[in-house]
């Protein structure tokens, strides 16, 4: 047998086998979730057909989902949105999230995101945990006002020298050669906003699982940060939301069960 069938044969039973998985999302999951995110939240999920602020903003095209990647990227979406409270998204005025291609230059291939703060618009490429709350912190940096001054704390600790700015490259491998401690991601680096939306991203995904004892620079941020959420929250994400969040016991129903305690 040449290595060319071999290889092929590989292929088909791979799509044939990714085909075949349960993920457990269908048209009626997709249906149920666009309307919690719209009931609960006040967000619309917009995948497909381009409008006149994409072209603005360099998007080159909205992806195409069939219903089951549909359902399943906002089912994702859904329980990562949980994980605030109502009234904190409605607050920050974010209204619509699209599922988008990115091809320009200053996106990362593979990852990456956007927040139109004109237009209240998220731009997520397909579902990307870690993306999606940086933007989401993004919204909540540049919307919601301050009264912990956590912004003005930030650049006052944390020296300026250590910012990169302009000079950051989207390069991946570029990135990877400027991590430092201190930093929940190198692309936060880039200025003060982007190294807050990145410890906030590390706070709601714990996708790197740093050290709190090595590294006391990034603990420090990241106290910041909660200290902020509970602010802008009222209460709600307090100490007792993120001891249920570190321990995996925040779904879609956390914010209706803790109304009926």
């Amino acid at each position: 047998m040449k290595k060319s069938d071999i290889i092929a044969g590989m292929k088909e039973a791979v799509e044939t086998a990714t085909r075949e998985v349960d993920w457990g999302y269908s048209p009626e999951t997709l249906r149920r979730d666009l309307r919690f995110l719209r009931d609960q939240y006040g967000l619309r999920i917009r995948m497909g057909r381009k409008t006149i602020f994409d072209d603005v903003f360099s998007i080159d095209s909205i992806e195409k989902m069939n219903l089951r990647e549909a359902a399943f990227h906002v089912g994702e979406l859904t329980k990562e949105i949980a994980k605030y409270p109502p009234n904190l998204i409605r607050t920050s005025e974010v209204k619509t999230i699209r599922f988008a291609d990115f091809k320009a230059r200053r996106f990362s291939r593979g990852t990456g995101g956007f927040y139109n703060q004109e237009e209240k618009i998220i731009y997520l490429l397909s579902f990307s945990f870690e993306s999606f709350h940086h933007e989401i912190f993004h919204a909540f940096d540049t919307e919601l006002e301050d009264p912990s001054n956590s912004y003005e704390n930030w650049v006052n600790i944390f020296p300026s020298f250590l910012y990169l700015g302009d000079e950051l490259s989207c390069n991946v491998l570029e990135l990877r050669k400027l991590r430092r401690k201190g930093f929940a991601g190198t692309w936060g680096r880039k200025n003060p906003l982007e190294d807050r939306a990145t410890a906030a991203e590390e706070l709601m995904t714990m996708s790197r699982f740093y050290d709190p004892k090595k590294d006391k620079i990034l603990t420090q941020k990241i106290k910041l940060i909660k200290e902020f959420f509970e602010v802008v929250s009222d209460g709600l994400m307090g100490k007792q939301y993120f001891r249920d969040l570190r321990g995996k016991r925040v779904g879609v129903d956390y914010w209706q069960q803790r109304k009926l305690k």
